[in-house]
């Protein structure tokens, strides 16, 4: 009787000593994948921060650009107006030269 509560009482204790090694085994395994999660956390956060900076800058690239292209348009079109504006004077100044030099006094 007393080998057989003894077998018990060891196989009880070998019991006891798997589940506290499972629990250790299961304690490691969640600290492990924290910290693999966390890794990754931390690399998909530079990785959408570089993605932002770069759309931030093509972004910018191209505003530049297209801001550069309206201006030089809109400085051919002024010089072009003046030019256009430049030659209509002539006329108009002889035309107001003639018609003062008409008046009677």
């Amino acid at each position: 009787m007393k080998e057989v509560i003894e077998q018990i009482l060891k196989t009880e204790e070998s019991a006891r000593n798997r589940v506290e090694k499972a629990e250790a085994e299961a304690e490691d395994i969640v600290a492990k994948a924290k910290k693999e999660a966390s890794i990754f956390i931390k690399e998909m956060t530079e990785k959408a921060a570089d993605y932002a900076k770069r759309k931030k800058d093509e972004y910018e690239h191209q505003f530049l650009t297209e801001k550069d292209d309206v201006l030089r348009q809109t400085k051919e079109q002024a010089v072009a107006l003046r030019r256009k504006k430049e030659k209509n004077i002539d006329p108009v100044a002889n035309s107001i030269f003639s018609q003062i030099m008409s008046i009677q006094e």
